[in-house]
């Protein structure tokens, strides 16, 4: 009974952090070219995304929580998205690629794309009781070498201890990573105007 009431109890507070995280003020841009929303930028390709986490002892998988989801948000906001697969000829590591300057990014992926996207994994820190999960995202015009968007998006979540923490600790996770990724989303602007 001490258990089923500790798991009711545990599971409520999870969804009132979920509740309260998705009513947050909506996130800022770090930059964005002034004439982004109406510019003609073609298909955007999306690299996979960079871990350049210090400390990888957090199993995630990147392309189905992080990149799918950002791809998924960027069409609905009228991005013409490419998925790609590798991060080109460049033989860079991801470690090397978070520490590149967004014109040494440029390099990156297939020498005819024109616009690239990177979204760059800083940190995953989670214990039973809580997650912070930071991202990076920088879209970049290859041609000019100009950064047109760079946002960043920080989801934390307050999990349970105990039991109860073992047994949402997972869900915790789940919900930082939905958060910064929703939150990086929030300062991309929408297109106004056909992709091509």
């Amino acid at each position: 009974m001490k258990i089923t009431r500790l798991f009711v109890y545990g599971s409520f507070v999870v969804i009132c952090i979920l509740l309260a995280s998705g009513c947050a003020t909506p996130n800022r841009a770090i930059l964005v070219s002034p004439d982004l929303q109406s510019r003609e930028i073609g298909d955007v390709h999306m690299l996979p995304v960079v871990d350049a986490r210090k400390d990888t002892s957090v199993k995630v998988d990147l392309r189905q929580k992080i990149m799918n989801p950002i791809c998924s948000a960027m069409k609905k906001k009228g991005y013409s998205v490419i998925s790609e697969s590798s991060f080109g000829a460049d033989g860079a590591t991801p470690s090397e690629i978070g520490e590149m300057t967004p014109a040494e990014m440029c390099r990156l992926g297939p020498s005819e794309a024109r616009t690239l996207c990177v979204i760059i994994v800083e940190d995953i820190a989670s214990d039973r009781n809580t997650c912070k999960v930071e991202i990076l995202g920088v879209m970049l015009d290859k041609t000019s070498k100009e950064v047109l968007w760079k946002g960043k998006g920080i989801g934390n979540q307050q999990g349970q201890g105990g039991l109860v923490g073992i047994i949402v600790g997972p869900l915790t996770t789940r919900a930082a990573l939905e958060t910064s990724t929703d939150r990086l989303m929030q300062s991309l602007p929408e297109r106004t105007t056909p992709k091509r």
